[in-house]
């Protein structure tokens, strides 16, 4: 928040680096002490000091913060996986009382799950593998041959897709009477 402030951002944007965390509990290190286990283990020790969100804004964040986070953890991503995850951390928000202070209301909840499961499987969308230059090079280069030998064995006077279009173009029959 110092450096926030030394920068002189503007006061609605230094509030979102406390309430984006809100009160919530630091879930990856509690779980982590938990399985140590040398000394009795507190959840209240856990967690951020807050404030809880107090704007929309900051709640949104919030939770697209543990959304986005959580989903890195996926092991198959598909509708029913990711709909699941959002729903699960949505609910402990709310569960948390995290969102009580921001003014969402159950539509904006719904409208954020939507908006979220549309980010999350299209960015998880499988994309096809781009071939490298080489690859096409050598691709170019086996088809050059390949056409070269095809051209010779060729009838003369056989119609192909190239010579069908030479014949019937307007261009093509311009040029013959030129």
């Amino acid at each position: 928040i110092r450096l926030a402030e030394h920068y002189r951002l503007p006061p609605e944007v230094i509030a979102f680096i406390p309430e984006h965390h809100g009160t919530s509990t630091m879930a990856f290190f509690y779980h982590k002490a938990l399985e140590k286990m040398k000394r009795k283990v507190k959840r209240e020790d856990f967690r951020y000091p807050g404030p809880k969100p107090q704007s929309k804004e900051t709640a949104i964040a919030m939770i697209a913060d543990s959304v986005e986070a959580a989903s890195r953890s996926l092991d198959e991503v598909n509708e029913d996986t990711v709909n699941g995850l959002i729903n699960r951390i949505m609910h402990l928000k709310q569960q948390e009382n995290q969102l009580d202070e921001s003014g969402l209301t159950i539509g904006d909840l719904s409208v954020i799950r939507d908006a979220f499961r549309e980010v999350l499987l299209s960015s998880f969308h499988s994309r096809p593998k781009y071939p490298n230059q080489s690859d096409t090079q050598k691709l170019e280069q086996r088809n050059a041959g390949s056409s070269a030998s095809a051209k010779g064995s060729r009838k003369k006077g056989a119609v192909t897709k190239k010579s069908q279009n030479k014949k019937s173009s307007p261009s093509a029959a311009r040029a013959k009477k030129r």
